[in-house]
């Protein structure tokens, strides 16, 4: 991601750094492990504690939903996240969806603290609104049209909760939709997915901090 100032210059230290950076591809998980522990990040404690395997960051590598991006010495996975906030009026109360927890195969529990309901990583070249509108059909089911806006965007920088020792840079699209009453279902909503089950459920909106 190349940060743009205002007037449209790039200071010099975001030349140097754009001049450096590269992507790396694996063309298969044994080269993406030699990798990551030439850059001293281990594999060993992930698919543990809700984390995610090596075979899963290559699929998103290979799917173009995340990127690994070589700057010097420094590596950093960097991906495009649509964000939903999913909100519901039923005239007494507004409520919001909340990812309650992701139950994995092997047993693990993961919660995951995020601002918004549902989050989709945008694939390459894909525009944040298709995103938002396939993540809320693929995980919630809803397929209908959807009264969907765009509220914001900002880049977030940390270590990845999915993969411990990487860092990960996240260009985040937020976006807020209302249902409607056909919509809306009060038990809530289940993504079953091969290797995890996602749990979604309702709570009453207190404070909109999105």
């Amino acid at each position: 991601l190349v940060r743009i100032q205002e007037g449209g210059l790039m200071s010099s230290k975001e030349r140097a750094e754009n001049t450096t950076r590269r992507e790396f591809v694996p063309r298969s998980v044994e080269e993406l492990e030699r990798f990551l522990r030439g850059h001293h990040i281990s594999v060993d404690t992930w698919d543990r504690g809700g984390t995610k395997t090596i075979q899963h960051l290559f699929n998103e590598l290979v799917a173009g939903e995340s990127f690994l991006i070589e700057n010097g010495t420094e590596i950093f996975r960097e991906a495009k996240i649509a964000s939903i906030l999913v909100t519901f009026n039923d005239g007494k109360d507004i409520w919001t969806l909340v990812e309650d927890c992701q139950e994995f195969k092997n047993g693990d529990i993961q919660r995951r603290p995020f601002a918004g309901s549902v989050a989709e990583k945008l694939k390459r070249g894909e525009l944040p609104k298709v995103a938002a509108l396939r993540g809320m059909c693929e995980e919630l089911g809803l397929c209908t049209p959807l009264a969907i806006k765009e509220v914001g965007v900002e880049i977030k920088d940390g270590m990845s909760i999915s993969f411990p020792g990487l860092n990960a840079r996240m260009e985040v699209h937020r976006f807020a939709v209302e249902l409607t009453i056909e919509q809306y279902r009060k038990e809530g909503y289940v993504e079953i997915q091969d290797d995890k089950t996602t749990y979604f459920v309702w709570k009453k909106l207190q404070k909109l901090n999105f």
